[in-house]
């Protein structure tokens, strides 16, 4: 699937987060993430008529905010932890789970770098970003440093997941 800022920006609102996050803190910025299959946590976004949800059983650093930045926000990166989820699970798989509105079976659908920088985008703003901090988080990762690590996960993880992984239901059947 191929997002375009260009086309879902405007007045009101892009994307809600939904559901159940389960994480726990194993360090210093860096997460086990878990999800409740139940009530999975995900982004809606209305605009598509989709839902985007991020693999568990992983481990993230989360949003890789600067410190400095965080300090300019005012804000922890902790409070974009689920954009970051989201953003790094698409980076090291190249896709996420997608479900349309009014299903309930998940799908792994492939995304591009620029479509999940978009909804890293849309997943800010859903938990309180402010406009320049949306626009600087998106920025960073349109930098150099985004697409090094886009690169990173693709020679990390380019092998194609199982088909069982890439369609039914999410999580444990």
């Amino acid at each position: 699937m191929n997002l375009d800022w260009k086309s879902l920006k405007g007045k009101g609102e892009l994307g809600e987060w939904r559901g159940t996050l389960l994480c726990r803190e194993k360090g210093k910025h860096l997460w086990e993430v878990r999800q409740d299959w139940v009530d999975p946590r995900r982004l809606h976004v209305p605009k598509l008529g989709a839902e985007f949800a991020f693999d568990s059983g992983w481990e993230s650093d989360g949003p890789s905010i600067p410190t400095l930045v965080c300090l300019v926000f005012g804000k922890p990166r902790e409070a974009y932890l689920c954009s970051g989820f989201l953003h790094d699970d698409g980076y090291r798989r190249a896709g996420l789970w997608m479900r349309k509105d009014g299903e309930t079976d998940w799908e792994f659908e492939p995304f591009d770098k620029k479509s999940l920088d978009v909804l890293l985008r849309i997943g800010v703003r859903s938990e309180g970003a402010e406009k320049w901090q949306e626009d600087l988080i998106y920025w960073g990762v349109g930098t150099e440093f985004g697409r090094l690590a886009w690169k990173k996960c693709r020679r990390a993880d380019g092998k194609r997941l199982p088909k069982a992984a890439r369609s039914g239901r999410i999580g444990p059947a």
